[in-house]
């Protein structure tokens, strides 16, 4: 058995509960950390008045869980995009998620770094001026709410590796509010070591994504089902001392299979 306390991430249940009904399902089971996808449907800012929210807040302070991160996705929304209006819109989406984390006392918010045009892409004087912009917006927001942007490397995204995070949070120089996620999945579809990612991002890292991904299609999959070396991975993790949130990210048709097995086959491989 894993003595890793997941966290787990509830993407795999957006089109089947709602936020309140999937807490309780998963508690049933005996989890108590989360990561919410934020969808409509599931979980969705606009979607939740005051007596909602509050609901939610008891729900979790009576059953004991908590919520480790909020993940919006970068599908919909972008910080580093060439239009003002959509770096508002962006702003605003994560404004108010922002703010939610604030109320229930979630310490992440993860966030995408951008989005780039596919031919002919912005010079990186230009996609960095965006960036920030948007970020001198958040920052504040997420310091006054006592929670962390967290900084994804995701491969579709114009700043697809660990290093590229790396490099331009130092250019940034924000403080501790912005940080990275380090997903090990997207580092090893990306071809890149995610054991010596871990040692690069160790400083900044204040959240782990696991799932499993072979290099040639970009994948969450079940653990086991693809290329991510867990076990070199658990020991890069100890070596740096993390002791932050582990993320379950794995998506599925049958979660409720799939996540336990995961976790059984991590304790396993040292987890």
């Amino acid at each position: 058995m894993a003595n890793t306390s997941f966290s787990i991430n509830t993407f795999s249940w957006i089109w089947t509960h709602k936020i309140e009904d999937c807490l309780n399902h998963l508690a049933d089971q005996g989890h108590t950390r989360f990561e919410a996808i934020m969808t409509p449907g599931h979980l969705w800012t606009t979607e939740l008045d005051a007596p909602a929210r509050k609901a939610i807040g008891k729900l979790l302070s009576d059953r004991g869980l908590v919520f480790t991160s909020f993940n919006p996705g970068g599908w919909d929304n972008n910080v580093a995009s060439s239009s003002r209006e959509m770096r508002d819109h962006t702003c605003r989406y994560l404004g108010g998620i922002v703010g939610l984390a604030g109320e229930w006392g979630v310490p992440g918010v993860v966030i995408s770094p951008g989005l780039a045009r596919p031919l002919l892409a912005a010079p990186r004087e230009r996609m960095m001026d965006w960036l920030k912009e948007s970020l001198d917006r958040l920052v504040p927001e997420a310091e006054r709410a006592e929670t962390n942007l967290l900084f994804e490397n995701i491969p579709y995204t114009w700043l697809p590796k660990a290093a590229d995070l790396m490099t331009v949070l130092d250019e940034l120089g924000y403080g501790d509010s912005l940080a990275i996620i380090y997903d090990v999945a997207n580092g090893v579809f990306a071809k890149d070591d995610p054991v010596a990612d871990i040692a690069l991002v160790e400083s900044r890292m204040k959240l782990v994504h696991i799932s499993d991904t072979t290099t040639e299609e970009f994948r969450h999959d079940p653990i086991g089902k693809g290329d991510v070396p867990f076990q070199e991975v658990a020991e890069a993790l100890q070596r740096v001392g993390y002791d932050g949130p582990v993320v379950l990210e794995i998506i599925s048709s049958e979660p409720d299979v799939d996540f336990p097995d995961g976790i059984e086959k991590l304790g396993a491989m040292g987890w």
